[in-house]
């Protein structure tokens, strides 16, 4: 085999490379955006991700539960750093009380703990899956 056929198997590969790890970066924002979604579900369907309705106030008000301003429900952010995602909350400190509970007052979960649920599991592997796949067929596999 001659030096510039190896060199240009080379070059294939290192493009293949660059490839594949575009489309992962690509499965990690696509993940945050689901992500995203099903926190909003979350909040709209007062369920906690394992699909458990939130634990009903104590007190009567109106608003929906965890959402009297709208100030907790916007403060998630969901970000794509390399592979993976950051969750996290801006400017609400009390946010991991409702997440956990307290002595007094009960959980309402609106992100999980430990293990993916199935159906985000489900959701966000569907939409990586997608992303990964178009991502991959720009770059030249098939």
């Amino acid at each position: 085999m001659s030096n510039s056929i190896a060199i240009g198997k080379l070059l294939v590969a290192a493009k293949a490379c660059e490839s594949l790890q575009h489309a992962l970066t690509e499965g990690a924002v696509a993940a945050a955006k689901e992500t995203e979604r099903l926190i909003a579900e979350g909040f709209k369907n007062e369920k906690s991700p394992y699909g458990r309705k939130w634990p009903a106030r104590k007190d009567k008000l109106p608003h929906p539960i965890l959402d009297k301003s709208g100030r907790l429900k916007r403060s998630w952010s969901v970000k794509a750093q390399g592979k993976r995602i950051l969750i996290r909350t801006y400017g609400v400190d009390y946010a991991k009380y409702h997440q956990s509970g307290t002595k007094r007052m009960p959980a309402r979960r609106m992100v999980p703990e430990g293990k993916l649920p199935p159906k985000w599991a489900k959701l966000i592997g569907a939409r990586v899956a997608r992303a990964l796949g178009v991502k991959l067929r720009k770059g030249g596999f098939r």
